[in-house]
């Protein structure tokens, strides 16, 4: 590594640089996935499947192709089989869950840390780890039992091993490919390694040697694809025409180059206002320091898969700020070479390199205050409306099977054991269909302000099929009602006192 990163003095520099996300982490121990987070629960689903021996898709998740953000019906079976473990020992224990995210966060730090200090030096590599990892516990990196930390790492575990010096040997190949096998399984979106690897492979002159990982990798992920049925349900939303194109990279632009830049550049004061000053200062310098340092690492595979990756943001349909992860340490880099640039016109180069540093400790200690002293997110089960519907639900009679509409299906469905779809848009006569087509049983009104606007959609249903619904239970916020089968709407609703002791309360 470049200027002795591997002596004792890059040991401190690398807890010290560490240091600021682990008291993030501690700090914040209890804090509960959000209201509006439910990725977590389909892959505990998931795992227990294969835990209990059942088919990997036996999760009790119905899917709706008016829905298709929320899915896919099956996630990669990578973060899944690494649960299987945790859950044979000691069941979902958040506690033993959330060590386990806290290492593949420090993991990846560590090894975004070690590639970026190999070319660009100590300095740097310092700074890209204090970024990020302020920026990855802001964004409640360790909070969720979800794929996106365990993604990351191995995906700069590859980018650490193709982008070393020396030739590419069966050895290397091997430790190529079985990382690489590890990014696909956790996420779709690891698909973008692919097309990196091949760009990196041209770029480099290395012949085929670094060709053969990824056609093991395309063998792989066919087999995956029919062994687990991953779905990847977005894909037919990709937009074709010019208008959704331009749309799409509106939105795009807006949920990356804003909110995630934003993150990755961390707020470091209370105020908004002084918020947004910094970071108007702060982009050009990010934007000017990137394309320096994309220029520098121009034939790695770090800046291939940054521009594959990026692309890839742009064109598919759904947007999380979350998806920027695995390139937040380039972005870093990128904004520590502009602020070093710029320090460089007055000072040494040494001097500027450490000036720089200190900046971006500074800021990462400041917004680790901030963070520090933001009020708990808001967590599904705060609400007692809400475990009072989900104890309603788990005591539904199991004949018919019961199958509910919610807008976080699920959570509903690992809490409760009952299969759920999510709240969807459309008609009313489209909706009663989809219902219809896919044996819904029970519909959930009322969403804590989560998703309004597909809430109003079954309202609008349940007031214009009124016949077709009994209602089962009411409270301040949910409203419980029983898709009646075909043949008996029209009938006198049955009812069995319970709409009337939740209207009462």
């Amino acid at each position: 590594m470049r200027d002795g990163a591997g002596d004792g003095r890059a040991s401190w520099l690398w807890s010290a640089c560490l240091l600021p996300f682990l008291v993030l982490v501690v700090a914040r121990w209890r804090q509960l996935p959000s209201i509006t987070e439910g990725d977590y629960a389909q892959y505990y689903l998931h795992a227990t499947a294969l835990l209990q021996g059942r088919p990997y898709g036996d999760i009790g998740y119905i899917y709706t192709q008016y829905n298709p953000w929320l899915g896919p019906p099956t996630q990669p079976p990578g973060w899944p089989l690494t649960l299987v473990p945790l859950l044979a020992a000691v069941g979902p224990n958040m506690f033993a869950i959330k060590l386990l995210l806290v290492f593949m966060g420090v993991f990846l730090l560590v090894l975004a840390g070690m590639r970026i200090a190999s070319s660009n030096g100590r300095a740097a590599a310092g700074a890209a780890v204090l970024m990020t990892g302020v920026a990855l516990e802001a964004m409640n990196a360790s909070h969720s039992a979800i794929s996106d930390l365990g993604f990351c790492a191995f995906a700069w575990a590859v980018i650490l091993a193709a982008d070393r010096p020396g030739a590419w040997t069966a050895k290397r190949i091997a430790l190529v490919t079985m990382l690489g096998l590890g990014v696909l399984s956790y996420r779709t979106a690891g698909a973008a390694l692919i097309p990196a690897m091949l760009l990196f492979a041209v770029v480099r002159r290395e012949g085929w040697r670094p060709v053969v990982p990824v056609v093991i990798w395309v063998l792989a992920g066919v087999v995956v694809l029919l062994k687990f049925r991953v779905g990847v349900t977005v894909l037919s939303a990709i937009p074709t025409s010019m208008d959704g194109v331009l749309f799409s990279v509106k939105a795009s632009a807006r949920t990356y180059g804003v909110q995630g830049v934003s993150e990755l550049l961390l707020y470091p004061f209370p105020w908004r206002l002084a918020n947004i000053a910094y970071h108007a200062a702060a982009l050009p310098l990010l934007g000017w320091g990137l394309a320096r340092s994309l220029w520098r690492e121009r034939r790695t595979l770090m800046t291939s898969f940054f521009v594959v990756y990026v692309v890839m943001l742009i064109v598919v349909p759904v947007r999380e700020e979350r998806y920027l992860w695995p390139v937040m340490p380039i972005m870093a880099l990128g904004f520590f070479d502009g602020l070093r640039a710029l320090l460089a016109l007055r000072l040494p180069t040494a001097a500027a390199e450490r000036a720089t540093l200190a900046s971006c400790g500074v800021l990462a200690t400041a917004a680790m205050c901030v963070v520090l002293l933001r009020p708990p997110r808001e967590t599904l089960f705060q609400h007692p409306e809400v475990r009072a519907l989900f104890a309603r639900i788990a005591a539904l009679p199991r004949t018919p099977t019961p199958r509910v509409v919610f807008v976080n299906p699920h959570v509903l469905t690992w809490e409760t054991g009952v299969a759920a779809m999510p709240s969807f848009h459309a008609t009313t006569t489209q909706a009663m269909a989809e219902m219809r087509r896919r044996r819904i049983t029970h519909v959930v009104l009322g969403d804590l302000g989560v998703a309004p606007r597909l809430d109003s959609v079954l309202r609008r249903a349940v007031a214009d099929s009124v016949q077709a619904f009994s209602p089962l239970y009411r409270d301040s916020v949910f409203q419980l009602f029983a898709l009646r089968a075909p043949d008996t709407v029209g009938a006198a609703p049955v009812s069995n006192g319970t709409e009337r002791a939740g209207a009462a309360r």
